[in-house]
């Protein structure tokens, strides 16, 4: 199925998908039996999903997910660093939903407790992001999500006009998560507690994201729930297999 969506979500999600997996070494990972690709329905229409997954030596579990139909393309993005890299986790969603409006959401989310280190780890991707000119706002921020973002996430709504600067300001995150990850030194001490928090990352999306709700709505329900416990946003101890 290719989309006829103007904002090429799914061709800048395979970018990234692609730059990530060259600049950090990732090598792709199996996912469970049926649910790497699926076909649905979405306003009378057919959709597909297809996910691709990877791991490597800084991140434990690195999925690209691209949902396609007509006038309908979302990518998804999640990048879980390994337990004993305590950086942030890579996460995205980029939402196009007929031809007149896009949505981009990215951030790097801190695991990190709130202090000196944190704000130091964070500094590069404050400063990618202040040399970028300013986007309308994506709306009200759900409770859940602003839990999870930190002062520099990436939340907008854009016109095909205005998509060159979201998706410029978009592309600094995978940046910054780079440039973290190559400087990254093994620190185990910390990795309870990111375990920890990325478990409760991925758990937050499974039980309050209600975009998420689409995939049972175009992929039926039994499908939808697995996929997203097992592939979407799974919790450390099926990470761990």
């Amino acid at each position: 199925m290719t989309s006829s969506s103007p904002f090429a979500f799914a061709a800048l999600t395979a970018d990234t998908e692609a730059y990530l997996a060259r600049e950090l070494g990732l090598e792709p990972l199996a996912l469970p039996v049926g649910l790497g690709r699926a076909e649905g329905e979405w306003r009378g229409a057919s959709a597909t999903i297809e996910t691709r997954a990877y791991r490597g030596r800084v991140i434990r579990y690195a999925r690209f997910a691209v949902v396609s139909g007509p006038d309908l393309e979302i990518g998804n993005i999640l990048c879980l660093p390994a337990p004993e890299h305590p950086l942030p986790i890579l996460g995205a969603d980029l939402v196009a939903l007929g031809r007149e409006t896009g949505m981009l959401a990215a951030d790097l989310s801190p695991v990190l407790p709130a202090g000196a280190e944190r704000a130091a780890q964070l500094a590069p991707l404050a400063a990618r992001r202040a040399r970028q000119p300013p986007l309308p706002p994506g709306g009200r921020l759900p409770a859940w999500c602003a839990a999870w973002f930190s002062p520099h996430a990436l939340y907008t709504r854009v016109d095909a006009v205005g998509l060159g600067n979201a998706v410029a300001a978009f592309q600094e995150f995978p940046r910054a998560f780079v440039a973290l990850a190559r400087r990254s030194r093994p620190r185990p001490a910390l990795a309870r507690e990111i375990v920890y928090a990325q478990d409760g990352y991925a758990a937050a999306h499974r039980t309050d994201d209600k975009g998420l709700r689409l995939l049972a709505t175009m992929f039926g329900t039994a499908w939808a729930e697995r996929y997203l416990r097992e592939v979407l946003f799974p919790p450390g101890e099926a990470l761990s297999c």
